[in-house]
């Protein structure tokens, strides 16, 4: 970490390109094909750990039962989403269930 934090910002940035220092660092390293392709985001499995941990599965319902009560979004609405978690998609509407859940949990740490 002290190295990387000592490696001057114009040496880091080439032409907009964030990581083109570490990627030039790895080549002869690492496959040209890891080297050159995108970056891809890391998905929260919210959604599988709800349907597996009871205790998580309780604080979201929970959390979304206060959130219905403020009638921010449609009640049906809701009901889709946590339906469509429970009948096979569970990874995407698990990241919406835990916006809305830290959302409530954000709203009831500032009174709202």
């Amino acid at each position: 970490m002290s190295f990387a934090a000592r490696i001057p910002a114009d040496m880091l940035i080439h032409r907009f390109e964030l990581r083109s220092f570490y990627r030039n660092a790895m080549k002869g390293f690492l496959a040209d094909e890891t080297l050159s392709k995108s970056k891809h985001g890391f998905g929260l499995p919210f959604g599988i750990w709800m349907n597996e941990y009871p205790p998580l599965k309780t604080f979201v319902h929970e959390n979304l039962q206060n959130f219905r009560q403020r009638e921010i979004l449609n009640t049906h609405y809701i009901d889709k989403i946590l339906e469509a978690q429970l009948t096979g998609h569970a990874t995407y509407y698990g990241v919406f269930i835990w916006v809305l859940v830290m959302l409530e949990q954000w709203l009831q740490t500032h009174n709202q």
